[in-house]
């Protein structure tokens, strides 16, 4: 499983004690130096000019720094780009100079975190077969040493580790790690149990890293379809976005519509049980079963066709998100008098005042990402709010007080005594 290890040690320690002391090398990026940030100011053969009197213009006394100054500025001026520029431009240029100069080199390489080519070693096979017993001997440990503040924790694991394998272990059982690393380390890779750990563990935060690398160097975006067994041998799937997280960019909201079609390519692709009998079905079948998975609306429907908001504890954090979106969609589309209508999530935190009433949320609350992006136990909060309001207020659970139209400007809610009268003119024009 290749994974982001310098950020969490893996199957190290209950309590992130632990630490990958032998992962494979990370990939590193050579970059020219001012390429931080400042590629829209100076070009590539400008940089290079910069750095080549970087070290003069840095050793020079303060009242010879003008003088190095002005040949730097004598050098870039015979380039095409600065031959018309006027006295204000240079004064402009000359303090982008100044201030590029300013900035110390880095000190060392850019982290790439994306891994290519990771290996188990006998260590991470030991981390991952002999966990509790592990735990126990670092726990001893951590009781003798705690008079020393200054241990890091992540050296007394590595210390209980090693002790680990000098006194516990025999030679055939080492023999015998080295050879599971080898079987690992090969085209069928680790146990399920250990894959359905490192899917947990690692999945999200390499995925994370993956798609914000892929935007750092490629100015890619990615959304990105799961799915793995977890250690009980349940399928699981999900679609991750982090595209809001990633670059000032915003989030695919209809990723959800995309579901069935992914558990259809599941069903055919890794022949599971459950999603085989969905693939069997009838063709009416699947186009109910595809309502259902596409329409979150139908997840806070109750048996009389009115929104109503079931039992939440229990649920998944995918099944959570999908309750708060489909309960405000259902409120929105009665609001717009649209049955097709999908709320606008992006700008939802922006006239979230104006459009909702603040009797309506939970005290201080507020939708300053999409919902699919809350805490769990904020979106669990968020739905037992207003599984309580349909007690205390059940004619007043929620409603939007105002909508947006297709030009983005707040509208009121339509009327839906006249609807009808409305919707016949339209069609008349």
């Amino acid at each position: 499983m290749e994974s982001n290890c310098e950020n969490d040690p893996g199957f190290a320690t209950d309590n992130d004690d632990g630490g990958m002391g032998d992962m494979g090398d990370e990939t590193e990026v050579e970059l020219v130096p001012g390429f931080d940030g400042d590629e829209d100011t100076f070009e590539v053969v400008e940089l290079e000019i910069l750095a080549r009197w970087r070290r003069e213009w840095t050793q020079a006394r303060k009242k010879e720094k003008p003088a190095v100054l002005g040949e730097i500025c004598r050098e870039l001026g015979k380039l095409d780009r600065y031959r018309d520029l006027g006295p204000v431009e240079w004064h402009q240029k000359r303090e982008e100079i100044t201030t590029w100069l300013r900035k110390p080199l880095r000190t060392r390489k850019p982290r790439v975190t994306v891994r290519s080519g990771y290996k188990y070693s006998v260590c991470a096979v030991i981390r991952e077969l002999y966990h509790d017993q592990i735990q126990q001997k670092h726990a001893l440990m951590k009781q003798e040493d705690g008079s020393k503040a200054n241990m890091k924790r992540i050296d007394l694991y590595q210390r209980a580790l090693t002790a680990f394998m000098q006194d516990d272990l025999t030679e055939e059982q080492l023999q015998a790690a080295r050879d599971i690393a080898d079987k690992w380390n090969g085209a069928e890779g680790p146990t399920p149990d250990v894959q359905a750990r490192n899917a947990v563990r690692y999945g999200p935060q390499y995925i994370h890293n993956f798609a914000e690398e892929m935007w750092r160097y490629r100015g890619m975006r990615m959304v990105f379809m799961t799915r793995w067994k977890d250690e009980k041998g349940v399928v699981q799937a999900c679609c991750m976005d982090y595209n809001s997280q990633i670059g000032g960019g915003t989030a695919f909201d209809d990723i959800y519509t995309l579901n069935p079609s992914w558990r259809e390519y599941l069903g055919k692709s890794f022949e599971d049980a459950d999603l085989a009998e969905e693939e069997e079905m009838t063709t009416k079948g699947k186009q109910t079963l595809r309502t259902k998975k596409c329409d979150p609306v139908k997840l806070v429907t109750n048996e009389q066709g009115e929104i109503w908001i079931g039992e939440v504890k229990g649920c998944s954090h995918d099944q959570l998100h999908q309750m708060i979106r489909g309960f405000l969609t259902a409120h929105y589309r009665k609001a717009s008098g649209r049955p097709s209508a999908s709320v606008p999530f992006k700008k939802l935190g922006q006239y979230q005042q104006d459009m909702i009433a603040a009797c309506h949320l939970p005290p201080n609350f507020t939708f300053t990402v999409d919902p699919s992006h809350l805490h769990s136990a904020t979106a669990a909060e968020l739905l037992n709010f207003w599984r309580e309001r349909q007690v205390t207020h059940p004619h007043d659970i929620f409603d939007f007080q105002k909508r947006l139209d297709q030009s983005g400007n707040l509208q009121p809610p339509v009327d839906h005594n006249t609807l009808p009268l409305v919707i016949a003119r339209s069609r008349k024009k």
